[in-house]
């Protein structure tokens, strides 16, 4: 399905209080063109505004190929980031919060974090982001210095993603000495989500060992 600006507009409405750079919409468009081609298999859009795609039973019976949760307005990263996290969040990630406050995709196999508003256990309400407080407060590598910000990771191995300097790493949970690299976090996010696409067929079955869905490196 081909996805253009007008349907990434009409699909994530902008909350008043927040505003989305137009760059930052496209790139998001090009990450959402891949998740809905497993549209078909079956979707939902829950109470919360949480968009729930790609219907895998097989995994589980309200399984799930991709969350997606709605953005965070300008007042609600700002509390993230100076009464929760009590660290900078670098601006590339603060416009993708805007877009969307964390996302899971593969079943989280790739996930990126946000802001927890829920901790129920069951029903819609426990389908929340992984929080970023865990990476940035409380799972820390113990090398990790003050200007690297931790956004998500692999579910396969447990390694970390995290940005620095405008770039992002992947790393252990022991160490930020980087398995790989690349040159900016939209880069990272939708040549990652291309990649993983190509290891799952058309009813969202992997195909290929779970080891694979980690980059190499």
């Amino acid at each position: 399905m081909e996805l253009n600006r007008d349907d990434f507009d009409e699909q994530h409405p902008v909350h008043e209080s927040k505003s989305v750079d137009p760059m930052n919409a496209d790139r998001f468009a090009e990450v959402m063109r891949v998740v809905e081609e497993s549209r078909g298999l079956g979707s939902r859009v829950l109470a919360n505004g949480t968009q729930i795609i790609g219907h895998v039973p097989h995994v589980a019976v309200e399984g799930y190929l991709h969350e997606i949760y709605p953005g965070l307005s300008d007042a609600e990263i700002e509390t993230l980031e100076t009464t929760t996290l009590r660290r900078p969040i670098p601006e590339v990630y603060k416009a993708f919060l805007k877009v969307t406050n964390g996302a899971t995709f593969f079943v989280a196999e790739l996930a990126l974090d946000g802001a927890r508003t829920d901790y129920a256990r069951t029903g819609d309400e426990c389908r929340q982001p992984f929080d970023l407080e865990m990476p940035n407060l409380y799972g820390r590598p113990r090398d990790a210095r003050n200007g690297e910000f931790f956004i998500g990771g692999y579910r396969e191995d447990g390694s970390l993603l995290y940005l620095r300097d405008g770039r992002v790493f992947r790393c252990s949970r022991k160490s930020v000495k980087p398995f790989n690299e690349w040159s900016g976090f939209w880069e990272m996010l939708v040549g990652e989500v291309a990649r993983m696409a190509k290891h799952f067929d058309s009813t969202g079955r992997r195909k290929v060992p779970k080891e694979s869905l980690v980059p190499p490196g």
